[in-house]
């Protein structure tokens, strides 16, 4: 949670996890200063300085994707999403942020493994450590061993 003038006033044990600050280093810090990488420090200063005045902004009331910065440095990917509350007449903002490193990598890979199957011709068979087969072909001819159907998965006979 931040207060009308961008500095933190609540940091939970979820927020050390992520962020790699302790409550004590973080409460009263300008939270665009202290999470956010410098070359947006511009833009969301613009932004934040309409929401002092309204509650509004292009970030309120949405989930977002967007990158921050870990204590030592490093960036990686998190999930906004940003409420405004009005407190004695003055505007807050309430975000929950997720890391979403772990789901953005899996992406990644998935979509490199889709991209190797679709400009295959050849059939695939991929054993995964999870002792499935993952079992390919674009053409959908029989092929030995192989189903002549897309896709499929199987599971795999434990050892």
């Amino acid at each position: 949670m931040i207060d009308n003038d961008g500095n933190i006033s609540f940091w939970n044990a979820a927020a050390e996890k992520i962020f790699g600050y302790t409550e004590l280093e973080a409460l009263g810090k300008n939270m665009h200063f202290l999470l956010t990488p410098a070359r947006f420090h511009e833009a969301s200063g613009k932004g934040f300085a309409h929401f002092q005045h309204s509650g509004e902004g292009a970030v309120v009331g949405k989930t977002l994707e967007l990158v921050a910065r870990h204590q030592n440095g490093n960036e990686f990917p998190v999930e906004l999403s940003l409420s405004a509350v009005n407190i004695s007449g003055s505007w807050q903002a309430i975000g929950i942020i997720r890391d979403i490193t772990a789901r953005t990598q899996a992406e990644s890979k998935l979509k490199l493994f889709r991209a190797l199957l679709d400009s295959s011709s050849d059939a695939i068979e991929v054993l995964i450590p999870s002792h499935c087969v993952f079992r390919h072909q674009r053409d959908g001819l029989p092929r030995p061993g192989l189903q002549p159907r897309g896709a499929s998965v199987h599971e795999h006979p434990r050892h």
